[in-house]
């Protein structure tokens, strides 16, 4: 547990220092009116440009409920900050909201070393693939960002941390909860605490073992259905039109994992040593192992068969990045054997993901979309890929954001932030001070310190000795 608290505030604090001054997504910023408006008014309607109209004639966010409610103190905290600086509530609300999301990134990898262990892992191994995760994935870029995702990641890796640990009626309890609470963090986490409840039901386990989850999910849905009910009069009113197709799997699996949009291979490929560590864990009938491989495969094909399964201006498979969290646990196995090759990968990853670090890759995305570039232009032609003119369009905006005032920017500001607002400033939370007359190198000062309070901390962890109820780490070797 030492090594995983460790684990979870070096990312964290890292994370923190790459913070962004605001949210670029339209449903990122759906989800922060929604909170916004609980505090202000007591009621979840968004302004028109951000909702759908209900049976009331308000308007109401399609995206999901429970980033908003779990970000009301951070929400709050911004909103109070702005009050006592003067300057636009809705700017350091979203800040608030993006220090949540960074901090459930850091639970993540708390989870990850947690399920790691349990797996058989060593703690540095463990901890090796958190980091690995953390840093070589696209959990880096979104987790700096406002969508449903990274909660989900939370939520799934410890719903299998709490169902495979020490049988007690308190965690069988929070298993359930946190399969209740996956679903209203998206819909597609039902997939997870059914496979949970199937799997021990079908392992002839305590009825207490299955039923907590299949309970919690089942609650998830009503509540969820209740939710959208309440709000627009229809049970099924959420996210993007639901439109599924067995014929869209090949075409959506092909661009998830090798699409020069979107191919999972290119922008985390840590994931090819993730799957290995898996197939070492099926191979030696690690419980763990199973239930992992069985959800990240339904939630592939789950996606795969959407009409949207590249998720529109994402940056990598955004939609994938729940399964990617359970999958990197699987490192841990290999890192004996393979640690200096998945350092070596996590390395490249981050690197591919780097551009993101301070700037809004939305940006690329506007500017190829007013030239007239296609979407499958940018899904499918390497030489229009993300990854390959990131870095021009990055530097681009840095010198475009030289000649911002950004005092004029924030007095002028507007309740959503626009695309051209985003064009004008550098992704980094300290490039906003001179608003409030405070020198962008303090900010810069602080960044740096919180990466190297990260990393200190995060060595400390790869060096903490083993102090867990797990079952003592055993080496696992690859089938002959």
């Amino acid at each position: 547990m030492r090594a995983g608290f460790l684990t979870a505030v070096g990312v964290f604090l890292i994370y923190a220092a790459f913070l962004p001054p605001g949210n670029f997504s339209t449903d990122g910023n759906s989800m922060l009116a929604v909170a916004e408006s609980i505090l202000r008014h007591g009621d979840v309607t968004v302004p028109p440009l951000l909702g759908v109209p209900g049976p009331d004639g308000r308007f109401y966010s399609r995206w999901y409920p429970l980033l908003s409610f779990t970000g009301l103190p951070f929400a709050a905290a911004g909103m109070a900050l702005a009050a006592l600086l003067h300057l636009p509530s809705h700017y350091l609300a979203a800040a608030g909201m993006l220090v949540w999301s960074a901090l459930l990134s850091g639970l993540t990898a708390w989870g990850i070393v947690a399920l790691a262990r349990l797996m058989g892992a060593t703690p540095a191994g463990a901890c090796l693939a958190a980091l690995s995760y953390a840093f070589g994935t696209v959990s880096l870029v979104y987790g700096r960002t406002l969508f449903a995702e990274p909660l989900l990641s939370t939520l799934f890796v410890w719903m299998l941390v709490l169902a495979f640990g020490p049988v007690t009626s308190a965690r069988t309890t929070m298993t359930g909860l946190l399969c209740c609470a996956a679903v209203l963090a998206k819909p597609a986490g039902v997939i997870a605490g059914s496979i949970l409840a199937a799997y021990f039901f079908l392992q002839k386990k305590p009825r207490g073992a299955w039923f907590s989850p299949a309970l919690g999910t089942a609650l998830g849905l009503c509540l969820y259905m209740l939710y959208n009910y309440v709000r627009f009069g229809s049970i099924a009113t959420v996210g993007q039109p639901w439109s599924f197709s067995p014929a869209s799997i090949p075409i959506g699996i092909a661009g998830l994992l090798i699409s020069p949009g979107r191919g999972l291979v290119w922008y985390g490929p840590i994931v090819l040593f993730a799957c290995m560590g898996l197939t070492v864990g099926l191979a030696a009938k690690k419980r763990e192992a199973i239930v992992v491989a069985l959800i990240s495969a339904c939630f592939l094909l789950l996606h795969s068969a959407w009409f949207f399964w590249h998720g529109g201006w994402s940056w990598g498979p955004r939609l994938l990045l729940p399964a990617l969290a359970l999958a990197c646990a699987a490192l841990g196995l290999l890192s004996q054997r393979f640690g200096r090759w998945i350092i070596v990968f996590t390395l490249a990853g981050c690197v591919i993901n780097a551009p993101t670090l301070f700037s809004f890759y939305q940006v690329y995305y506007a500017k190829a979309t007013q030239q007239g570039v296609s979407e499958r232009t940018l899904l499918w032609s390497p030489a229009y890929a993300p990854l390959v003119r990131a870095w021009p369009a990055a530097m681009q905006q840095v010198r475009d954001a030289r000649n911002t005032d950004v005092r004029s920017l924030v007095k002028n500001a507007g309740k959503e932030t626009g695309e051209e607002e985003m064009q004008k400033v550098v992704a980094l939370w300290w490039w906003m001070l001179p608003a409030v007359g405070i020198p962008r190198a303090v900010g810069m000062a602080v960044s740096l310190l919180l990466v190297l309070i990260g990393f200190l901390i995060i060595r400390k962890a790869m060096l903490s000795p083993a102090r867990s109820t797990a079952a003592p780490p055993r080496q696992w070797a690859p089938p002959q």
